[in-house]
């Protein structure tokens, strides 16, 4: 019964759960493919120069809430969620 049922239902959005006598047709779950691994990006932001930029705001972009501030040698530690992101940069001066 179950190779029967394997072969209707491969291609489709519909899982099965044989109870008793019984057959459950139910839509399938969709396997996420995120994931909770976090890593973590070490970097220095440097001016034309090469002097380290202190203070300079290095943010996940899209996710502002995602972000460090460089210390006194320019250097920052960020964790995100994926291995490929792309950091917004920005200095303010007064």
């Amino acid at each position: 019964m179950s190779e029967v049922l394997n072969g209707i239902f491969a291609n489709s959005q519909v899982d099965y759960v044989i109870n008793g006598t019984d057959i459950v047709l139910k839509r399938r779950e969709e396997v996420s493919n995120v994931s909770n691994e976090k890593y973590q990006i070490k970097g220095s932001v440097r001016d034309g120069n090469g002097e380290p930029v202190i203070g300079a705001s290095v943010v996940l972009k899209g996710h502002t809430e995602t972000g460090v501030i460089t210390d006194i040698d320019g250097n920052f530690v960020l964790t995100v969620p994926a291995k490929k992101v792309t950091l917004s940069i920005s200095l303010y001066r007064i």
